[in-house]
């Protein structure tokens, strides 16, 4: 019988060898955290929503919430759990796929500071921006100055560079 294991700061929904076994390979984990994988076990599983020490509320209200959360989260896995296309349009997931790829080949804001950081001009925020968004060690960053009013309308995947920012020197702050 499924039941949720409490650790410090985080909860697993863990399921028997018999629940374990009914669930596809392609969603089978070892547990199901809290935030978003429990819904794997929930789409495998529908019958675990009617379980009152597992959910509280009604059943239908926690098998749309993962289905949705599945949709935005796992997109692969919903459809091969639904039949249907998780798209740009319906999942956060399929989404920022499409910004990524969309801007592979543009800079795109990976960090960033308000005007509270010494060198940074008051209205302005200072971003580094790396080709595609990629983060890593051997990642060529650039640093731009942004009036913040700008900044703040970004998508919610990022903030492209555009052209019209001003580039700070290397090795410089404004």
């Amino acid at each position: 019988m499924a039941y949720w294991r409490n650790e410090p700061g985080h909860n697993w929904l863990v399921l028997n060898e018999e629940e374990t076994g009914r669930v596809p390979a392609f969603a089978r984990r070892p547990d199901y955290e809290e935030d978003t994988e429990w819904v794997l076990a929930v789409m495998a599983l529908p019958e675990l929503v009617n379980d009152p020490k597992l959910f509280v509320g009604p059943a239908e209200t926690t098998m749309e919430i993962a289905r949705t959360c599945c949709r935005d989260w796992y997109p692969d896995e919903y459809e091969k759990f639904t039949g249907e296309k998780a798209m740009p349009e319906n999942s956060f997931k399929r989404a920022e796929e499409a910004f990524d790829t969309a801007n592979a080949k543009n800079l795109v804001v990976v960090a960033a500071s308000g005007d509270w950081k010494p060198g940074v001009p008051v209205g302005y925020v200072e971003a580094i921006a790396t080709l595609g968004g990629v983060r890593g060690q051997d990642v060529q960053e650039r640093t731009f100055y942004i009036l913040k009013e700008e900044y703040d309308r970004r998508s919610r995947f990022g903030y492209v560079i555009r052209g019209h920012e001003e580039e700070a020197p290397a090795g410089h702050t404004l």
